[in-house]
């Protein structure tokens, strides 16, 4: 509930090129949201919850770029030794997880008890993220267009290999055969 954008994520292993992706699909967007909330007379938020946004992903990064493994050899070894009853009664077999289920009930407890919001509104939150997964792929697809004009009104070396480009995927098609 509440969300404006469809969110999305991306890892990326450069760091200096991230920086410049998080602010220009970040930083900028929220201090024009915060111009705008001042000029609607409302408190500006967005560029505080960036900041915040921000300062938890700094904290997750050495979790997030390192790999980890886990050894759970002590662990099968007591699942070995159980008895059928035993098994039962202490159930830690992740085998038997079904993680689809698991990952389903945890987003779902996530948002009723972390965010507080009610299972009732699912269907109409549902309705607003396909709207807005739309709106961000007809964005996205704009924004290349706009951005290819751009460069193609600028560079006529562009055009030119442009052109070549095109022609060469014309001839190629002209050799299929047609049944």
């Amino acid at each position: 509930e509440g969300v404006f954008w469809y969110p999305t994520g991306t890892l990326r292993l450069n760091r200096p090129f991230n920086r410049a992706l998080a602010f220009i699909l970040h930083i900028i967007p929220a201090h024009f949201l915060d111009l705008f909330s001042r000029m609607m007379g409302k408190r500006p938020i967005m560029v505080k919850i960036q900041g915040k946004l921000v300062k938890a992903v700094e904290c997750l990064t050495y979790f997030t770029t390192h790999q980890w493994r886990f050894k759970d050899d002590n662990v099968r070894e007591l699942l070995s030794h159980l008895g059928a009853k035993d098994r039962m009664l202490f159930d830690f077999d992740v085998t038997n997880i079904s993680w689809e289920h698991y990952l389903e009930g945890y987003v779902l407890g996530f948002r009723e008890y972390l965010f507080k919001q009610s299972a009732d509104t699912l269907p109409s939150c549902r309705r607003h993220m396909w709207r807005l997964y739309w709106i961000d792929q007809i964005t996205k697809l704009l924004a290349i267009i706009f951005f290819w004009r751009f460069l193609m009104k600028r560079s006529k070396k562009l055009r030119d290999v442009w052109t070549k480009f095109l022609n060469l995927l014309v001839q190629m098609a002209r050799l299929i055969p047609f049944l």
